[in-house]
Formats: structure tokens, sequence, C-alpha cells
């Protein structure tokens, strides 16, 4: 049923998660996956430990270094697939709009469905991090499974009714 997955790679628990989702998928159905990472643009504030200190950097230091580290995510889950035997590919894309970016990449690569993962986070939560989830279900042309920390799949449709359904119903936890 597919042949090629998009699998969305961050910098965090649920990230690896939806990478050893994404890998199980493309097991089962012998499909290759596409790695893909969003590179931040370099005019948001950045915080967190693995993140880059914005102020001390260029606009090409911070687009060389932000390349430099997706490169390394994408590396990792290309070998884990590698190593379980799933071919895999890497991109990584540079878009204002993070699901846009995600659901352009899918349709121009010719994936077949998006898995991307999620921190279990309450709404208001997830606004202010900036997930990109919900609006990845409105634009994406394909299924996206989301992941979470937990392992569990929020949701996962398999036909665009589905997928419309998924669409209309809010994840509030």
């Amino acid at each position: 049923m597919y042949k090629r997955i998009l699998v969305v790679v961050g910098d965090d628990l649920a990230s690896e998660q939806a990478t050893a989702t994404g890998i199980e998928i493309a097991k089962a159905h012998s499909a290759e996956i596409l790695f893909f990472y969003v590179l931040p643009p370099y005019d948001i504030v950045l915080g967190g430990e693995d993140r880059l200190a914005l102020a001390n950097y260029s606009v090409n230091d911070f687009q060389r270094e932000a390349t430099s580290f997706a490169e390394r995510k994408l590396m990792a889950a290309t070998e884990l697939a590698e190593r379980q035997g799933v071919h895999s590919l890497r991109a990584t894309g540079l878009e204002a709009d993070v699901a846009l970016c995600v659901a352009n990449a899918a349709e121009i690569r010719q994936c077949q469905m998006i898995v991307v993962a999620t921190e279990r986070k309450n709404a208001v939560m997830r606004m202010i991090s900036g997930s990109i989830v919900p609006r990845l279900l409105t634009v994406a042309t394909v299924p996206v499974l989301v992941c979470s920390t937990e392992g569990q799949t929020t949701h996962a449709p398999n036909s665009a009714a589905q997928a419309h359904s998924a669409r209309a119903t809010p994840d509030l936890s």
C-alpha cells in the first residue's frame, strides 16, 4: 500500500518515537522512508539546551550550524533504518509555515503517508510551543500518522473520508 513514507525528524523524544514507528510501517510494507527535517528560520528566537543561541550567530553561521544539526539527526535516523533493512533518503526544508513545508515535501516526493510526532500536551501548550500537527492535518493531501512520546498513535486515517474526519476532530489531550 505504501511505497514511500515521509517521517518528520526533530530533536525531541516524540520524534524518536515517530522515527521508530515509521521504520516499522516501512518494513511491513517494504516501503522506502524519506526522513525530513525542517530547518528553523533565522528570524525566530530559539531556546533549550540543544538549540542554537541565535544572538551569537550571523545568518550564515546560523544556517551552517542548523544544517549541521539537521544532518546529524537525519543521519542517525537513516542509520537506524538501514540497520533494520529499510532503505531511506534524507532531505531538509526551510519555510516559515512548517506544516506546509512538510505537506509540500510529501507531495513533491510522492510520499503516501506522513509520520509526525507530538508531545502529549494540552491544546494551549501545543499552541504556545508551536506544534505543527493541527495545521499539518489540514494541509496534507496524504494520511498523517501522529505519534506521541508514550508511543500511542493519535490517529492514522487510511482514506480521504477518514483523513477528513481526523482533520475535523481536534486532539484536545
